[in-house]
């Protein structure tokens, strides 16, 4: 097999097209014509670009997935995504965070209420709601969020963020003490027949975000 053929066999299998289209139909993006979901998927840039780091092709395919399969979360991947989640970098080391695993149904259903569009929460076997404890910073629990979501995409877990924009009832509701935060909760589950991107994909050109030395140099 040669390595142009070999190179494509890798991609296929990362990006797990059946997990992320449901199906084989083309999308229609632009009202232009149809165009296979896996030409619009960042990973067939990255492949064709030659760039073939997994972790790099990872971070260009990550998407938010909204709907999950009724199989509920295997402690062992449940672990392992909590403990990207623990060696997640933070300020001076701190590590001014705590997660409450949410897995009970109601309590999925009480945590959907505090967010505008909560919907993945209610719907996901398991949510991880993100606590700043004390003075942390909400960038570290960004980094935190990513950690979770990329490590969730390695074994195979699709995820989504939400915030929690009601987070004084979200204290209440997970009983989290006063002087501590949630505003912010990872949904996780397997992919379904239904788990797919709400809509195709797509980023601002490089030119158009990147300045350099000063804003607009």
């Amino acid at each position: 097999m040669g390595l142009e053929a070999t190179r494509l066999g890798r991609v296929l299998k990362n990006i797990r097209l059946t997990r992320l289209a449901g199906n084989k139909t083309p999308v229609r993006r632009n009202g232009g014509s149809s165009i296979p979901i896996f030409f619009q998927h960042p990973s067939w840039e990255v492949y064709r670009l030659g760039i073939m780091g997994t972790t790099y092709q990872r971070i260009l395919g990550l998407r938010a997935i909204r709907r999950y399969s009724e199989r509920s979360l295997e402690a062992a991947d449940l672990r392992q995504v909590l403990e990207a989640a623990r060696w997640t970098g933070s300020a001076k080391n701190r590590q001014n965070w705590s997660i409450v695993v949410v897995d009970d149904p109601d309590q999925l259903a009480r945590l959907k209420e505090c967010a505008g569009f909560g919907g993945p929460l209610s719907a996901a076997p398991v949510a991880l709601a993100l606590v700043q404890e004390g003075a942390a910073y909400e960038f570290d629990i960004g980094r935190m969020a990513q950690n979770i979501m990329l490590a969730a995409d390695d074994l195979g877990l699709v995820s989504c963020p939400v915030t929690l924009h009601k987070n004084e009832e979200a204290r209440q509701v997970l009983g989290i003490p006063e002087g501590r935060h949630c505003r912010y909760a990872i949904a996780l589950g397997y992919p379904g027949p239904a788990s797919q991107p709400a809509r195709a994909g797509g980023r601002k050109p490089l030119e158009e975000i990147v300045h350099r030395n000063r804003y607009g140099g």
